[in-house]
């Protein structure tokens, strides 16, 4: 079993207490939601990071498709930072505490960028009605 299946289960598991689950506590799905947009969001963002790296190397076909990748890479950037709003917005509601931890990804894909994103989306907007 590859290590990225694993990991990515352990993420499924802890994404599955945002939404919360019989017997749960509100403040416990209300704390592993802010884990998993803050983790999202530090994914996200390096990820856009090994993006901008990549660039450097990368041989496009035409104008267009080099545009067609910054463009995703921005809008990386742009949910990272929508994904760390969404969380302050929801410590300020709930008292959450900082979340201070260096979150580390040895390497970074678009899907799993993709999953994580809609991980924290979906954990968070129960929490935001």
């Amino acid at each position: 079993m590859s290590l990225r299946f694993v990991a990515a289960g352990a993420f499924a598991l802890l994404a599955s207490a945002c939404a919360g689950w019989p017997g749960a506590s509100p403040d416990a799905a209300v704390t592993a939601c802010g884990g998993v947009m803050a983790q999202s969001a530090a994914y996200a963002s390096s990820h856009a990071a090994a993006r901008e790296e990549k660039l450097m190397v990368i041989r496009f076909a035409s104008p267009e498709a080099m545009a067609a990748y910054n463009a995703k890479t921005r809008a990386y950037e742009a949910e990272a930072a929508g994904l760390v709003t969404a969380r302050d917005a929801l410590a300020a509601d709930y008292g959450l505490a900082e979340d201070t931890q260096a979150y580390t990804f040895d390497h970074t894909t678009d899907e799993e960028a993709d999953a994580r994103i809609s991980a924290a989306k979906a954990c968070a907007a129960p929490l935001t009605e």
